[in-house]
């Protein structure tokens, strides 16, 4: 079962060649120029996530569940937290699919869901009804400006969202305030460099790897994977994991690496690459990212599943 959530750039994109990782935009021009963004991803058509592919996700879900066919919000519902709370939070729902999943097995009676993006909550809110989903209030909230009632949540859902708020460090301290007594925090998120914080050596194993793939499955040149047209894009990510151990304590820390995956998938043909003549090839991109991870050669994950409680 998916967790849902938010990511672009999506790999097998068609787009212009990337440019050079721009920095972060004036602070008025980010909400406005983030929203109009999501409310042209929220109903457009579908690309392919770097985690879409099966043996990708297989070992995302390994890294963080132990199982490749465990995704990590059924392992939360069924390991980590068994148990079924009574009001949640989702900061940076996009379309809802975090939610409808969270309703579907039990983890909350209820849940506010909060995005920026008008077109993204009338999506959510669409799918919901579709599906017969109900407990789910949506509702457009800029979350860079966010203000919480205190000590209303026992649980609190960021799923590839904290990464888009340029100030995470407010942002946490306001989940801190919005949770009661060891309430829950429960992370899905790229909490790589920032996007002003990308250099060759970030690039290196995935620029390895690039080089080595036959040219025809090269669909633009490797870069930074910035979404260029969305100013909130990896605006403060570097800060998420220290902001969130200097507040909260850590239950569950489980990086899912992407350091060679992400960045090279993104500049390659996801179509082709989820055909079964590339299935060997794709298992040998999957296999050299663990060789690296256990090496050593990998230190600092650009993704990770973290779970963490408000210290009492």
């Amino acid at each position: 079962m998916t967790g849902g959530g938010r990511w672009l750039p999506r790999w097998g994109r068609r787009a212009p060649a990337p440019r050079a990782a721009p920095g972060p935009a004036p602070a008025p021009d980010i909400a406005a120029g983030a929203g109009a963004y999501w409310d042209q991803q929220a109903t457009g058509a579908s690309s392919v996530y770097w985690a879409d592919h099966t043996l990708v996700r297989e070992s995302v879900n390994r890294w963080v569940t132990g199982e490749p066919g465990l995704w990590p919000i059924d392992a939360l519902r069924g390991r980590w937290l068994p148990r079924s709370f009574g009001l949640g939070l989702s900061i940076g729902c996009g379309t809802g699919s975090l939610e409808r999943c969270l309703r579907k097995v039990g983890s909350c009676e209820r849940l506010d869901a909060f995005d920026l993006s008008a077109a993204s909550i009338r999506e959510a809110r669409r799918l919901a009804a579709q599906e017969g989903i109900d407990g789910i209030e949506y509702r457009v909230e800029n979350c860079d400006e966010l203000r919480l009632a205190p000590r209303r949540y026992d649980i609190v859902f960021f799923h590839h969202s904290l990464h888009h708020i340029a100030d995470p460090d407010r942002l946490l301290d306001e989940t801190l305030s919005a949770l009661k007594d060891g309430g829950y925090l429960y992370l899905d998120e790229y909490v790589g460099p920032s996007r002003d914080e990308w250099t060759e050596e970030t690039l290196r194993w995935a620029r390895e790897a690039y080089e080595a793939v036959d040219p025809r499955l090269r669909s633009l040149p490797l870069a930074p994977p910035i979404a260029p047209d969305d100013p909130s894009e990896m605006i403060r990510s570097s800060r998420i994991l220290p902001a969130l151990r200097e507040r909260f304590e850590i239950v569950l820390d489980r990086p899912y690496w992407g350091n060679l995956l992400f960045p090279l998938f993104c500049a390659l043909d996801g179509a082709a690459l989820r055909g079964e003549d590339r299935r060997d090839l794709v298992a040998s991109l999957v296999g050299r990212e663990r060789e690296l991870v256990e090496s050593g050669a990998l230190r600092d994950p650009l993704f990770a599943v973290v779970l963490a409680r408000s210290r009492a």
